[in-house]
């Protein structure tokens, strides 16, 4: 009888290892932007149209355990280059810079919702009020980001990335 529990404790030991042991889906890690998705029926010039593309610049999302830092482009084609790289006119910065977005801090993740709060930014508002929330969908390897409040305000026409995990 003593054999036998200890061969059932054995066991359950074992099992109850091995399913502690196997970490639950997390968005830890470097991620690839691979599609990006447009809902405003008239999206700024510069910008992706309306719909799904998947021919998009690139753009990677960092999670850490606490952090995060994120470079994002929706720009509708590659960016240019100045004509005269120390005399860019107006308009050449802002194709350039317009649509490029970059930035790092901190995150909370609360089952499906992520908030994300800012320390340095391109914008300097979004280091002033920085705080973006986004729903998520983790499907192994892919993570889908959509932007639904931006500084306290829900985002009536929200842009939706999908990442794939690169490491």
């Amino acid at each position: 009888m003593a054999k036998r529990l200890f061969v059932v404790v054995a066991v359950l030991g074992l099992a109850s290892v091995f399913v502690m042991g196997q970490s639950k889906p997390s968005i830890q890690g470097v991620w690839r932007a691979v599609e990006v998705t447009i809902t405003n029926p008239k999206p700024a010039a510069d910008l992706l149209p309306t719909g799904t593309h998947t021919n998009i610049q690139p753009g990677v999302v960092i999670f850490t355990a606490k952090h995060f830092a994120g470079i994002i482009d929706i720009a509708g084609k590659p960016r240019p280059t100045f004509r005269v790289r120390t005399k860019p006119t107006a308009q050449e910065m802002q194709s350039i810079w317009g649509p490029f977005n970059a930035g790092a801090g901190t995150y909370e993740l609360s089952g499906t919702s992520v908030t994300v709060r800012f320390i340095v930014a391109k914008d300097p508002e979004f280091q002033r009020k920085g705080l973006l929330r986004f729903t998520t969908k983790l499907d192994g390897n892919n993570l889908w980001m959509t932007l639904v409040e931006s500084f306290q305000t829900e985002v009536t026409n929200p842009v939706t990335v999908k990442y794939v995990r690169i490491e």
